[in-house]
């Protein structure tokens, strides 16, 4: 199908509309680009469009995501209650057991659907889904089947139905509808009745309720629902329900689905594996970074997240995000649920609606995260939308519309620019992905797994907010995307946004930035191409920018409003950028630059950058002349908007900030917040996370900052994450007030966790600080942890235990000596094996809340300086990424003296290099505290790969002796390696200090960390070189190859070690130099070796030769040998003569030494006369030919040649010659006589004549026949063949001629079959024949049968059937009637006669051939002899009755037939 014709029918069968449907269309001037390709670059050429995803979307999902926005309606019982569940989850206690309906839902006025959808519908959202039925069972329909519903209520006199004007307010408005009918009923008696039986009334109950409503037309928009929301929640601890899914999912496809006519199945959220629209996993409506709108279904099991609990049904996650699977294969909706307040059901206490920056987060975190966003805007207790919140939802839809109403990439002189075109085929053009057309898009060509589209304009458009739409009609398979912006075209390109995933939508939203470029990249996995679209470039509403992020209420300056910042006049350089707070900062990495603030109010706070590289600054409020704090900016990770400094609460007045740099490592700052409402101050959550366990509650301080005047109310309500209503009180909101003069106060219980006796894992919510005055500070929300009580026991504590003893002090900056006290408790009820569960639980708890309160050390400071060991043989780490101060002087690009991060450091970080240039040298600095002066042993990983790296260090003072060390190439095949290095460390002089690693010449490597030793006290005699002198002693002395030294330099060692032994720590350093001295120059005197130069003339060898080394003192003997026939003529020693001896030994030696020997011939006489014999004997057979095979002559001819040569030898020996003759000999005893083939001719001849007659031998064994004949030709073609392979070849023709086998001849059984055929007709007359006779006939019949139906059966078997059937059939005997004739004796003849002779004939027609073979005549017996169920064979024969002995003959010939005719088959 051509893709316009795609484009066509997508959008009529989707009917798609987005939030953007009223933005109209500009067009696009596509002009020429300098590289990639444009719209006019693109023709018609056919190409065909990519394969779609097995997995996609159907056309109700495609809608709903592309639709981005659906409301909730909560209305019902609770909403008159003040309540959220109607159930208490801790007592297990049905809060309305005992009232009626009319008690419980007390709405007067008329209900306003109306308002409520027009509303939702302008605000943009597309669908509404309503709870019709919430866990507290009561309906808001007339329900035929429970009388707890609203036809039981005042409510119009019993005749209203909320449901139904709902229903008819969105049918006039043409809104779609979902429906929300809980499973979970707490008022059904039947609900986990029969044990929760899938089988029992409730199930029956709950598809009837869905019958009624998705069966009448009054429900749903124009009598339709697209979704159906079966809640998964379940309070119940102890009455389970397992729900008829398969019954629920027919009926409401039945109803709303493909079967009822529609383009689509219903979506279901909540239906095990029939679930197409998933939970996203919290409730605050944020999506994950990455989303895949994409679930696993396998072994009848949904799959949402890694996260979720084995078993779970709804696939639920617990990590508070449900991802999906890049490579799932059943699309689900991923669907973000909030509340536009903080409860789902309206109450007094839950009515202020969020801030519009709340709502623009969650929409930003939703849509723009591939979710939907499900928004729940509950009516009042008056059936009504309060004003706030309506308005607030105005207020929400309209910042929507106004953000994305233009689309600057849609702007005139704009250029798009695609990297690749799929086929350059207009149908892929770059323009699709600005053209409003969902269902066009951009794609590239197969094998091009990424691609990019460039935005440029001809002049620079300033926008914050980037949008990415993957072509998801063909699936999501987009899995990573960047998008970059140029600030002019001569600009290099600066990151804005990058990550995973796009799906239906990704949006990026940053402080405004200006550019005149803006590229966008995506990537696929191999065999995938990238498709978008739709891509945008938008400024976003006032309301939906991302602001300076300060709190309503609080004064914020941006860095670059110089009438207020005054910076020092040179060191400071502004830089704009997407991250940063309204995409200015300004930094300096110069020591004394300086910035002043000036400002009215009662607290400050500098907000900037924290960065590895960054370093510290004093900080001055009104008194110039004393800092009132030194900040430190320095961060493992870079941060940008975060707080770097605030100020204690100062009076309500004006002020003057001054900031001084200290180093020259950075400071970087955005904006300023101040607290300017006359002294009335901010409310602040005192921590940011809290813990707490199942069934407890939780006390929160609150504090007041930046004044006390006046009073103060605000709320403290908890939102839920993934935490939900069973977990925890949501119903427990707070009120806090402040009196004038009070500057904190603690809030008890500002939460309960419920009991929750299943295991759900550990679940979190938020509290959060709202009010409506702007009195709400920086720290407004804290995430609380619930601790899962079931999920705790000996195991898990254990577990925790061993993650905790993994933990390295040295990491940790605060909290440790708490951790190691929970730690050591918890250990020991651990080992205890009568710990109650209380106290495992408890202990556990306590372990877990101190070690999340351990700080992580993020550097050494003044304050927190690494801690020298104290004790000889104690050791501490000190990590090189907690410098204190980083100091980047040369300015190099690649190799900057900063903190990276890699798995091969110990703490996953390091110190990158220092580098020394003529611009300057990089340094670290450690502040440190050494309680002692002393030697200490230290131990550097690193990683080099030069061969010219060092360490230097220093103290600034000089109270630790400066050194250096070199730091080898620790390259292995040309890949870094982690490394290490010993060296000694000197402090002089105790206390604190800062100690300095400074770039040396050659530069120094990545550096991990330190592992320091204390090995000496200062006043200490260092014992550390003398012991390892001993040790390399010792080494020596106990070596199993100690022989190979002198035994008395031996001796002379070990009493240098007893003596070393004895000295001590309390020695003179002196006497212990002195003892290691001798000891290393003994071991290198014993070590010492000479070398021994052997060398041998022709004729005989010396051993050992060439050079050998001798240890110093010892001996060496050298063995001499003549070779056969030679003799010893020289021997020289050190260039000297000696006596001429076999063996000589060198002695004690002390020096190199050579030894040279030379040989002379012995007089011998050698006889030739036999080998010359040998040979005249061989050129007589070599001549031959005739007679021996080639073979055996060739090897013959070759001994000769080699016995001629030893023979023409002048100086050969006599074992040459005798061994030249013997292998002539033997050469000629193994000649091989050739082999009389005329005899295995004459059978090769006779044996082709019998394969040649095809006609008269069977196939296989003519074939086995050629074989043997195309053996025995390769044997007569063999000029080398024996007479023993010649007669086997003979004897194998002949024997596979023998046993060629003859063809059968063809069988004939006309014969037969006319002897059946006519036995047969006779075989039915009993009413002639003996029962008897008859039998033996039929057995006959039978085994001629058997016979004809063998296709192997030869014509003797044929033969004897037919004489067998005849024979049978001449021997029918007649029934007794016929004796009344006996006494006429000629009658009796004539009719023996006729008998003979008719054949059967007497019978035409008469025989029963359709009963005779099923035992109807023999009363059901079998046919083969017994007739009324008794055996003939077992009944005597009469004398002189000849039909019986002839009927028993019959019958013995047909059995024996039958068993030759068995036996053949068992054969075959």
């Amino acid at each position: 199908m051509r893709k316009k014709a795609l484009s066509m029918l997508m959008g009529l069968v989707l009917g798609v509309t987005t939030i953007f449907s009223s933005v109209g269309t500009t067009g696009v001037t596509v002009y020429a680009a300098e590289n990639g390709v444009t719209d006019a670059d693109c023709t018609d050429k056919d190409t065909a469009a990519p394969t779609p995803d097995d997995t996609v979307p159907d056309a109700n999902q495609y809608k709903y995501q592309k639709d981005e926005l659906a409301a909730f309606c909560h209305f019902g019982p609770n909403t008159f209650n003040e309540l959220e569940w109607g159930f208490n989850q801790s007592t297990q206690k049905k809060l309305y057991e005992g009232r009626t309906p009319d008690e419980i839902f007390t709405l007067e006025s008329d209900f306003d659907a109306e308002t409520l959808v027009n509303t939702l519908k302008n605000a943009g959202f597309k669908k509404l889904i309503v709870t019709a039925k919430h866990h507290d069972g009561f309906c808001i329909w007339n329900s035929a089947h429970t009388e707890y519903d609203i036809a039981s209520t005042s409510y119009k006199n019993g005749e209203g139905d909320i449901l139904a004007e709902i229903s008819e307010a969105c049918t006039a408005a043409n809104m779609d509808m979902g429906l929300y009918l809980s499973p979970w009923d707490v008022a059904e008696s039947t609900f986990g009745s029969d044990g929760g039986s899938i089988n029992n009334a409730y199930n029956e109950y709950y598809n009837n309720q869905l019958e009624e409503i998705l069966s009448n037309p009054k429900y749903g928009n124009k009598g339709h629902f697209v979704e159906v929301w079966m809640d998964g929640a379940n309070g119940y601890n102890n009455v389970p329900q397992t729900y008829n899914f398969e019954k629920w999912y027919a009926t409401i496809q039945k109803y709303e689905g493909i079967e009822a006519g529609y383009k689509a199945d219903c979506m279901l959220f909540g239906a095990g594996t029939h679930t197409t629209v998933r939970w996203i996993g919290n409730e605050n409506g944020f999506a994950d970074d990455t989303t895949w709108a994409k679930s696993t279904i396998r072994d009848g099991q949904i799959y949402n997240d890694d996260s979720q609990r084995t078993g779970d049904y709804k696939g639920d996650p617990t990590d508070g995000y449900s991802n999906g699977y890049e490579d799932g294969n059943h699309w689900t909706v991923p669907e973000a649920d909030a509340r536009i307040t903080s409860g789902w059901f309206w109450g007094t206490q839950k009515n202020t609606p969020r801030t519009l920056t709340n709502l623009a987060e969650m929409y930003f975190r939703s849509v723009g995260h591939n979710a939907t966003l499900l928004l729940n805007v509950p009516p009042n207790n008056e059936g009504k939308v309060d004003k706030a919140i309506q308005d607030r939802v105005v207020e929400f839809g309209q910042n929507v519309q106004d953000t994305f109403r233009t689309n600057l990439a849609k702007a005139d002189g704009t250029t798009i620019t695609a990297s690749n075109v799929r086929g350059n085929d207009i149908d892929f053009k770059p323009g699709n992905a600005v053209d409003d057309d969902d269902a066009t898009y951009w794609t590239t060509d197969d094998g091009t797994t990424s691609g990019s589209l460039t935005i440029k304009w001809d002049s620079a458009k300033r926008f914050d907010v980037v949008s990415i739409e993957e072509a998801i009609q063909n699936g999501q398979h987009i899995n990573s995307y960047k998008v970059e912006y140029k600030e002019n075209d001569n600009a290099s390109w600066q990151p804005m946004e990058r990550g995973v995933t796009v799906g239906s939508k990704r949006l990026i939203r940053t402080s405004p930035i200006s550019a005149t470029q803006v590229r966008i990249t995506v990537g696929t996995s191999t065999g995938k191409v990238p498709q978008l679209s739709e891509v945008g470039v938008y400024k976003a509403s006032k309301g939906f920018q991302l602001s300076g992020a300060a709190p309503d209420g609080m004064d914020s300056t941006s860095v670059n409003d110089k009438t207020k910042f005054k910076f020092s006049s040179s060191g400071w350089n502004p830089q704009t950028g997407p991250t940063y707070i309204n995409g200015q900062n300004t930094w300096s990495n110069q020591a004394d630059a300086s910035f002043t603030y000036e400002f009215d109010g009662t607290k400050v706070y500098l907000m900037g950058t924290k960065d590895p590289n960054h370093g510290q600054a004093d900080v001055y409020i009104d008194n110039m002349d004393t800092p009132v704090a030194t900040i430190d900016t320095h961060d493992t990770v870079r941060s940008t908007g975060a707080k770097i400094f605030e100020s204690a609460d100062l009076k309500n007045g004006h002020h003057k900030l001054k900031l001084v740099a200290k180093t020259t490592a950075a400071i970087g700052v955005e904006a300023a917040y101040v607290i300017n409402n006359d002294g009335k101050g901010m409310l602040e959550i005192e921590n940011e996370t809290y813990t707490m366990n199942e069934d407890s509650d939780l006390a929160v301080k609150i504090k007041r900052v930046g004044g006390t005047t006046g009073e103060i109310t605000a709320k403290l309500e908890p939102n839920p994450g993934s935490a939900i209503q069973k977990h925890f009180n949501t119903e427990l909101i707070s009120t806090v007030q402040f009196a004038n003069g009070e500057s904190e106060k603690e809030i008890s219980p500002a939460a309960h966790a419920n009991r929750v006796p299943t295991t759900d894992g550990d679940v979190y919510f938020t509290l959060e600080l709202s009010s409506s005055s702007p009195v709400i500070g920086l720290s407004s929300s804290a995430k609380v942890t619930i601790l899962d009580t079931d999920a705790i026991t000996r195991d898990s504590l254990n577990t925790l235990i061993t993650e905790s003893e993994g933990l390295k002090e040295h990491l940790y900056s605060e909290g440790w000596t708490a951790f190691a006290a929970a730690l050591s408790s918890a250990k020991t009820v651990a080992a205890n094996v009568n710990a109650t569960d209380t106290q495992i639980k408890n202990a556990y708890s306590t372990l877990y809340a101190a070690k999340e309160a351990l700080v992580v050390r993020t550097q050494y400071t003044t304050d927190d300086r690494f801690q020298f060991p104290w004790k000889t043989g104690t050791s501490a780490t000190l990590e090189a990424e907690f410098a204190t101060t980083i100091t980047e002087a040369c300015g190099d690009t690649q190799w900057r003296c900063e903190v990276n991060s890699e798995n091969w450091a110990s703490n996953g970080k390091y110190i990158n290099s220092l580098n020394k240039t003529s611009t300057g040298a990089d340094s670290v600095a450690y502040a440190y505290n050494a309680p002692v002066a002393g030697t200490y042993k230290v131990t550097v990983t690193y990683r080099s790969g030069s061969d010219t790296n060092k360490l230097a260090w220093s103290e600034q003072d000089g109270k630790i002796t400066a050194g250096q060390v070199a730091t080898p190439n620790s390259k292995v095949n040309n890949v870094l390696q982690a490394k290490t290095v010993e060296f000694n460390m000197v402090v002089t002089t105790a206390g604190a200090g800062t100690l300095v690693f400074t770039a040396p010449d050659g530069d120094s490597p990545q550096t991990d960390k330190f592992d320091i030793e204390l090995v000496k006290l200062a006043n200490e005699a260092d014992l550390t070189e003398l012991q390892t002198a001993i040790a390399n002693a010792e080494a020596i002395l106990n070596a199993a190859d100690k022989d190979k030294y002198s035994a008395a330099a031996l001796v002379e060692l070990q009493e240098l070690v007893n003596a070393g032994k004895q000295l001590t720590t309390e020695s003179s350093q002196a006497d212990v130099d002195a003892k290691k001295a001798e000891i290393t120059a003994k071991i290198a005197d014993i070590q010492t070796q000479f070398t021994i130069t052997a060398t041998a003339g022709n004729g005989g060898k010396i051993a050992p030769t060439g050079a050998t080394n001798v240890y110093k003192g010892t001996s060496k003997a050298f063995t001499i040998t003549p070779n056969d026939g030679y003799h010893v003529d020289s021997l020289t020693v050190d260039g000297t003569a000696v006596n001429v001896v076999t063996e000589y030994t060198f002695s004690d030696v002390t020096a190199n030494h050579t030894i040279a020997v030379t040989f002379a011939k012995d007089a011998v006489t050698v006889a030739k006369e036999n080998l010359l014999a040998a040979i005249n004997t061989a050129n007589g057979k070599l001549a031959q030919t005739d007679a021996y095979t080639p073979a055996s002559l060739e090897a013959l001819q070759n001994a000769v040649d080699e016995a001629q040569t030893v023979y023409n030898k002048a100086d050969a020996t006599q074992t040459e010659v005798d061994n030249a003759k013997a292998n002539v000999e033997a050469k000629i005893a193994a000649l091989k006589e050739k082999a009389d083939k005329s005899a295995l001719r004459l059978a090769v001849k006779a044996a082709e004549g019998e394969a040649a007659l095809t006609d008269k031998y069977t196939e296989e064994s003519i074939a086995a026949l050629q074989t043997a004949i195309d053996a025995a030709n390769r044997v007569l073609a063999d000029d080398n063949a024996t007479k023993a392979e010649v007669d086997a070849q003979v004897e194998a023709v002949n024997a596979a001629k023998a046993a060629l086998e003859e063809k059968k001849a063809p069988v004939v059984k006309e014969e037969l079959e006319k002897a059946v055929a006519d036995a047969t007709e006779v075989v039915g007359a009993t009413d002639k024949y003996t029962e008897a006779s008859l039998a033996a006939l039929q057995s006959a019949i039978d085994a001629a049968n058997a016979v004809l139906q063998n296709s192997d059966a030869t014509q003797d078997e044929i033969d004897a059937a037919v004489q067998a059937v005849k024979e049978a059939r001449a021997a029918l005997k007649a029934k007794d009637d016929d004796k009344k004739d006996d006494s006429n004796k000629d009658d009796d003849k004539k009719d023996d006669n006729n008998g003979s002779d008719n054949n059967g004939g007497n019978n035409n027609g008469n025989a029963n051939n359709g009963s005779n073979n099923n035992g109807s005549f023999n009363n059901g017996s079998s046919n083969n002899g017994t007739a009324n169920g008794t055996s003939n064979v077992a009944k005597a024969a009469k004398t002189g009755d000849t039909s019986n002995v002839a009927g028993m003959a019959m019958l013995c010939l047909a059995a024996g037939l039958v068993a030759v005719m068995a036996r053949r088959r068992r054969t075959n």
